[in-house]
């Protein structure tokens, strides 16, 4: 209840921040349902040892998961008011003559780069799969670029070339079936979806009992038949671990593992997961100076262990994220919750910068989508590793088309007065 009164207040906000609100209001739906089913017992396939997770630990789960949403939400409504002249700024959607232009370069740039690295990144990962994809060792360039192009599907959906932008999705389309990985569609078919609805909301005054009151009723429509179609499957197929089906709902189901496995063996990941992360970013730099990065264990792997009971130094690489609050918590018990503080800057200072003109939004809002579902997801050091490349790629060529513009802010939508 909480996530969803957070999307319907950021919504009228107009606030980008409002897809994490989504997310957290999906995931939560399958937290109620799984609390609904109540206690289960986890067996660890590759040691056959159980973890009791009782309704007492469910209910741990739930005051963790809220207490991290409440703080989320507080830190960024508190940021928002202190910010409050800049934080209000709004896209211009409709851009003049010298912009247009400017966008119609980078279309063909980015255009150009999504065709070439497209091909190679078919060629390369063909007769591949998910394995081959996350064992890789050495840099997939063609993949990189391939990254960096998708800024092509955000600037036509701002022009409403809506099936040029569907098009240009066509390739991560291809390379999500073919390496079973979904997270491709996040900059492509997601970003296009992002862009339209954020334009649209940001265009248009919003009335909670008109236009959002009959969109809320047929997304909780949409839910409850995707809730019943999810129960109708797990009947069929047998499952006992939860009542859910959907896409990754079964992360939700190992969260309250991981906690309680993590209690059990009295495992803390500490800084790691954070670390990951803007090491990450940093990574580039620190190739070309020559600098070797620390060897730091992935979160999602020590997860892994206590999941699936993979042993160290497997052959096989088990990578297995389950929630941010998962995540959260296995990093510093209780006190992650301070975390929630942390990722609520983060995220209100890249919505900062994106909505200050809208080339920043078009090369920016790919990278957005991307990062804000991975870090929900729990993948926090995913969030950055696969786009850490192609973001300095992608702005690089913004910059040397229009660096004056990617500079320019616009003022913001009500004006500040300064008293003296």
């Amino acid at each position: 209840m909480l996530a969803i009164c957070g999307l319907v207040h950021f919504v009228r906000q107009r606030r980008l921040v409002a897809i994490i609100w989504l997310l957290l209001a999906y995931f939560g739906v399958a937290i109620l349902f799984l609390t609904i089913e109540g206690a289960f017992i986890h067996t660890q396939p590759f040691t056959l040892v159980q973890f009791d997770i009782n309704n007492g630990e469910l209910l741990r789960f739930n005051l963790f998961a809220l207490g991290f949403n409440l703080i989320f939400g507080l830190t960024d409504l508190g940021c928002s008011r202190w910010l409050h002249p800049f934080a209000r700024r709004r896209i211009r959607w409709n851009p003049g003559p010298r912009e247009s232009r400017t966008i119609e370069i980078l279309i063909r740039i980015y255009g150009s780069l999504l065709i070439v690295s497209s091909l190679l990144t078919i060629v390369m990962f063909r007769g591949s799969g998910y394995t081959d994809f996350v064992e890789r060792n050495e840099s997939s360039w063609p993949m990189v670029f391939l990254m960096a192009s998708s800024p092509f599907i955000a600037f036509c959906t701002i022009q409403r070339r809506y099936w040029l932008a569907l098009a240009a999705c066509l390739p991560f389309l291809l390379i999500a079936i073919q390496l079973n990985v979904r997270t491709f569609l996040l900059p492509s078919v997601i970003t296009v979806v992002l862009v339209h609805a954020f334009r649209e909301i940001s265009r248009r005054k919003i009335n909670l009992r008109g236009g959002l009151a009959r969109w809320a009723v047929t997304v909780v429509a949409l839910v409850c038949l995707l809730l019943v179609s999810s129960r109708i499957m797990s009947l069929k197929t047998g499952k006992q671990t939860g009542i859910i089906a959907l896409p990754d709902f079964d992360l939700v189901t190992m969260s309250p593992v991981v906690m309680a496995a993590s209690d059990v063996t009295n495992t803390r990941t500490g800084w790691d997961s954070l670390a990951l992360y803007h090491l990450n970013l940093i990574n580039p730099f620190l190739r070309l100076m020559g600098v070797e990065r620390p060897e730091i264990t992935d979160p999602p792997v020590v997860m892994a262990r206590f999941i699936e009971g993979v042993p160290e130094n497997w052959p096989r690489f088990y990578h297995y994220p389950s929630l941010i609050y998962a995540d959260a918590y296995l990093s510093f018990g209780y006190a992650g919750l301070w975390m929630a503080v942390y990722w609520a800057l983060i995220l209100m200072a890249l919505e900062l910068i994106l909505v200050q003109n809208m080339i920043l939004f078009g090369v920016m809002v790919p990278y957005y989508s991307w990062h804000a579902y991975l870090l929900v997801r729990g993948a926090t050091a995913g969030a950055s590793v696969q786009c850490a490349y192609s973001i300095y790629f992608s702005l690089i060529i913004a910059f040397v088309v229009a660096r004056h513009q990617l500079l320019m802010i616009q003022p913001s939508r009500r004006p500040v007065k300064v008293r003296l």
